[in-house]
């Protein structure tokens, strides 16, 4: 099957059709999500160029994420199970996703912005090695009382 890059604008459109160089172009590349099922054209990747555009998918990208930990974050604190794997976990998938901030987003989306997440992140860290060490002393304490 042979597989052809497509550019289609709104402006100045008179009917031909362009083959543009991916590989050449700068810009935010990404796969969109394709939930809705549509009959038309099926979209396996997306290049944003307009650097407006990309500043604003990545910071509704980046809120969304950390409005999700956030969620994830409280709901295992909240947890009454003092099982240190899930807080471990949860632990690295932020680290997982400080580091993705750092490397990925870093040249696309405003140092402020970057800065601001990253306080975020190091907050609900800050939580979970917190709710990680009180796992621990408990953990320890039923270990010394199950020696005596």
């Amino acid at each position: 099957m042979d597989y052809r890059h497509y550019y289609i604008t709104k402006q100045s459109y008179n009917g031909e059709v362009i083959d543009i160089k991916y590989d050449e172009l700068e810009g935010f590349c990404f796969k969109p999500r394709n939930k809705v099922k549509y009959e038309g054209i099926l979209v396996n990747k997306m290049i944003l160029v307009k650097p407006f555009l990309i500043d604003i998918m990545l910071k509704k990208k980046v809120r969304r994420k950390i409005e999700n930990y956030l969620k994830y974050v409280i709901e295992i604190i909240d947890d009454e199970d003092e099982d240190p794997t899930n807080l471990r976990n949860a632990l690295n998938d932020l680290t997982r996703y400080k580091s993705i901030i750092n490397n990925n987003y870093k040249k696309h989306v405003e140092k402020e912005y970057i800065d601001e997440s990253l306080r975020k992140i190091q907050i609900l860290e800050k939580e979970l090695k917190s709710k990680l060490e009180y796992a621990y002393s408990l953990e320890l304490e039923n270990t010394s009382k199950k020696s005596r």
